[in-house]
């Protein structure tokens, strides 16, 4: 961006779809990246007869949420936009900032200042980023306020990171917020769509490699998961394990966006997926539940 700004005169940001959810949306690939795989692999996982007798209860509490935040969507839709985009940054900041837990091999007085710190700043920037390229919501002083929230988030990551007992975890604390600062710096710069880029490269790609790594290790020796049986495991249309794992998300995934996401009722039903796949992150990835003794954070 940088070099784009000072070299070139903004020649990249000139070329830069300036419609973003109208012309991005029309190439597959960003779709993909940015739309819903991970959020599909979330719900493959639990193909497995073990994960969902054992989740069974929770799953069924995340259902009736989903479908109410649907009901409210349907009746209140700004109100109901508004909580949507909040769970949203939630999980994503409890994925980022959760991960440093096991990495840092030190739980730091300041962690929970960090991680609210991070939160009021997401929050903030995908107000301020709706506000300037969406024109659909609004929040009086967000926009005033970001700056002053990633000052904070910086400090408290200076605090966390400074008595870890790792590298690695001092180095993915600081990488953390750099990408925080990088954030903040794209949106001013107004180059919406690498903001996007940011945070698919953060969050979706991440997460879909550590749905990935599980489901290999799980099913590797016997194959447990429903789908993943139909693909590895049958005479007629087997393939390796490592293909059918992606296969499968990127095929629903593509399926979707290509066919079905113009259809109301389909529509609803990924709004309902989405919501149930914040709260499904909550509960999987916990330390003791069956998911992690097939995928280790640290």
């Amino acid at each position: 961006v940088i070099v784009d700004i000072y070299f070139y005169g903004g020649w990249l940001k000139a070329y830069l779809p300036s419609d973003i959810i109208g012309e991005i949306s029309q190439i597959l690939i960003f779709r993909i990246i940015f739309g819903q795989v991970h959020v599909i692999a979330s719900f493959i996982t639990l193909m497995d007869k073990e994960y969902l007798l054992t989740y069974r209860k929770k799953l069924f509490i995340i259902a009736v949420i989903a479908v109410a935040v649907a009901i409210w969507m349907y009746f209140g839709e700004a109100m109901a936009f508004a909580f949507i985009l909040l769970l949203r940054n939630y999980h994503m900041v409890l994925q980022t900032v959760g991960l440093s837990t096991p990495l840092l091999k030190y739980h730091s007085p300041y962690f929970e200042k960090w991680k609210w710190s991070v939160m009021l700043y997401h929050t903030l920037l995908t107000i301020v980023f709706f506000e300037i390229y969406f024109k659909f919501i609004s929040v009086p002083f967000a926009n005033n306020l970001l700056l002053p929230s990633l000052i904070i988030s910086i400090y408290y990551s200076y605090k966390v990171s400074k008595n870890s007992k790792t590298r690695i975890g001092r180095f993915y604390v600081i990488g953390n917020q750099f990408a925080l600062f990088t954030s903040f710096l794209l949106l001013r710069a107004d180059y919406g769509l690498l903001l996007i880029l940011l945070d698919s490269i953060i969050h979706q790609l991440p997460a879909f490699m550590c749905y990935f790594t599980h489901d290999y290790n799980r099913n590797l020796n016997k194959n447990h998961n429903f789908l993943y049986r139909l693909f590895f495991t049958n005479a007629k249309f087997g393939i390796p394990l490592r293909l059918a794992i992606p296969t499968s998300a990127l095929l629903i995934t593509c399926l979707y966006h290509e066919y079905l996401r113009t259809i109301p009722w389909v529509l609803q039903l990924m709004l309902m997926a989405n919501v149930a796949h914040y709260l499904i992150e909550g509960v999987i990835w916990r330390n003791g539940t069956p998911h992690r003794k097939h995928l280790s954070f640290g």
